[in-house]
């Protein structure tokens, strides 16, 4: 493993990936084919990951105070139970969510749902039954992430689907991405939002690690860098 941009010597990884001390902060983290593919023919990104790539996300959400997911990713990774001290947060309109995986019952903390103002009483009343449910007027990135804030959750890592990252991004509260792209090719091609993000967003890179032919970079945001 090795610095390609923006270090010397040795990689820590929990220098490399430390959260800021004094400020909320919202992190995007990906593993991505060289062709765009997300996931592997199983589809989940495991398959396309390697022992760099987890060690990286672990130490993230070692100090994160919560992760954040989109229901399709719940429903296609199929998360095991959060330990230690992230909460694991999960947005979904239609609580269409696999209740009796571990996550919802064996985290450490209980699980938040995300959902509309609209959602089905019938799905809310089960969701109330395994969850944290919080019913927001409008599931955009800023109702989201002040959401959080007002439980005390300012260090969040968001780690998909794209539709969520989307709406982080159209909203301006992204500080940074942490981009692993794996040396494989799936042709499957990129992953495209049936959604205008408007104008494209400058990014800054931070710094480059490539370890066995994967190379996990870092950007940030103009509001990541302010």
């Amino acid at each position: 493993m090795q610095w390609l941009y923006g270090g010397t010597g040795v990689v820590d990884i929990a220098a490399a990936y430390e959260w800021p001390q004094s400020r909320s902060w919202v992190r995007a983290m990906m593993v991505m084919s060289l062709d765009g593919a997300i996931a592997g023919p199983d589809g989940k990104s495991g398959s396309i990951s390697n022992a760099t790539d987890r060690a990286i996300m672990a130490e993230v959400r070692r100090a994160a105070d919560a992760v954040l997911i989109g229901a399709s990713t719940m429903r296609a990774e199929r998360y095991g139970p959060m330990k230690g001290r992230p909460t694991l947060v999960i947005v979904s309109a239609s609580l269409d969510l696999p209740w009796q995986e571990p996550a919802f019952t064996e985290s450490q903390h209980q699980p938040i749902v995300f959902t509309s103002v609209d959602a089905d009483g019938d799905r809310l009343e089960q969701a109330h039954a395994h969850a944290s449910v919080v019913q927001l007027d409008e599931l955009s990135g800023i109702a989201m992430i002040e959401a959080l804030a007002s439980l005390g959750l300012n260090r969040v890592v968001c780690e998909g689907g794209a539709r969520l990252l989307g709406s982080l991004t159209q909203s301006g509260v992204m500080d940074e991405f942490d981009v692993a792209i794996s040396p494989q090719l799936l042709l499957a091609g990129q992953v495209l939002l049936d959604a205008d993000l408007g104008a494209p967003q400058q990014v800054e890179l931070a710094h480059a690690i490539e370890d066995s032919g994967f190379v996990f970079t870092k950007y940030r945001t103009r509001k990541g860098a302010a």
